[in-house]
């Protein structure tokens, strides 16, 4: 559940650090409870799963942005716990753009173009963890390396947070190294909240 092989005891202690200490934050959605903010959406999506994140207070370019993940998972003890978002399937991307969804800039995910310098046909796509991407939600006419279309120009993955229209909630876009939200997250999969129910202690 945990990355770090520490019992629940050993587990708490490093989410009560980075909630004392860095104000990070923890949201449980319980199955049967849908989040649904595009009104282009005609079917629920049930979003399972207990996230501790953070909303930096600067936005940072993407290499900065990792950095600073990565520099609170040394704070805490844990090198390599958190990590930008890492959306797998449409639950997941619904609950990180739930948590961006009253910010005014795109987030950082964290994902990035493999051989962005040699793009396959079509382009593909890796989580930090170097495994590949195979769900996507690119906003329409995306990726399109729009800078010039030189290959590596934008080898980098924004999440759009919310729009007066609805068409942009929670859609992907490929960008080159510019500020952004910088969100620093882990994902806990449905049930972490029934083996380790003092997460509810942190809830947000």
């Amino acid at each position: 559940m945990f990355p770090f092989g520490r019992d629940s005891n050993g587990a708490k202690s490093i989410i009560e650090y980075l909630s004392s200490n860095h104000n990070y934050k923890t949201r449980i959605t319980s199955e049967g409870k849908f989040l649904v903010h595009n009104q282009f959406h005609f079917y629920p999506i049930f979003s399972t799963g207990t996230v501790i994140y953070k909303i930096q207070d600067v936005q940072m370019r993407h290499g900065e942005a990792q950095a600073r993940c990565d520099q609170d998972s040394e704070d805490a003890g844990v090198p390599g716990f958190l990590h930008l978002p890492m959306p797998r399937n449409a639950a997941e991307n619904e609950i990180y753009f739930d948590i961006i969804s009253q910010q005014t800039s795109p987030a950082w995910l964290d994902i990035v173009e493999v051989n962005p310098l040699s793009p396959t046909s079509p382009r593909t796509w890796a989580y930090k963890d170097g495994s590949p991407v195979t769900w996507v939600n690119w906003k329409s006419g995306e990726p399109n390396n729009y800078r010039g279309g030189v290959p590596g120009k934008e080898p980098q993955v924004q999440m759009y947070s919310a729009d007066d229209t609805g068409r942009l909630n929670g859609k992907w876009n490929d960008q080159y190294s510019a500020n952004r939200l910088v969100v620093c997250t882990y994902f806990l999969p449905a049930g972490a909240e029934n083996d380790c129910t003092w997460l509810h202690e942190f809830e947000d």
